[in-house]
């Protein structure tokens, strides 16, 4: 058995198909957090929320839940949740594996679309691969008032 001799061409052509290799591969891994960037922010500061507006009716119901922007120009919208009567919660969308935005609970459960960590309606961890709850916000509820500080 011969080898052939290794020409400048044969070289290059080598080269040329391992760096589109590599490229693709490269791309292939970096797309799998395509769908949220985990260094985008979540914001800061505070909001608040009138319970009397139409926007916000939503969350005069015991167990509905919607999303609100974020203070301070965040990434990610805030998921508002009616817990209780008395009770309103608050915590981030952006998935604690990779950074994807999670849609709102169903069925009592909120599922990343991305790589499948669950967490419960109220954000926190049911199963990964993340591995902590959704970081939640201060609440502070009066009346119709709800101020809200991440």
């Amino acid at each position: 058995m011969s080898l052939d001799p290794l020409t400048r061409r044969v070289f290059l052509a080598n080269a040329a198909k391992r760096a589109v290799a590599a490229s693709t591969l490269a791309s292939l891994l970096s797309s799998c957090g395509s769908k949220g960037n985990p260094v985008q922010s979540i914001g800061s500061g505070t909001i608040t929320l009138d319970l009397s507006q139409a926007q916000y009716a939503a969350l005069n119901t015991v167990g509905n839940a919607m999303k609100v922007a974020a203070p301070g120009g965040g990434s990610y919208p805030l998921i508002v949740r009616r817990a209780s009567q008395s009770t309103i919660e608050a915590f981030t969308s952006r998935c604690t594996h990779q950074g994807c935005e999670v849609g709102l609970p169903s069925g009592g459960v909120i599922t990343c679309p991305c790589h499948g960590s669950t967490y419960d309606a109220s954000g926190n961890l049911r199963s990964g691969p993340a591995t902590s709850s959704l970081p939640k916000a201060s609440v502070n509820f009066q009346g119709n008032q709800v101020t809200i500080t991440l």
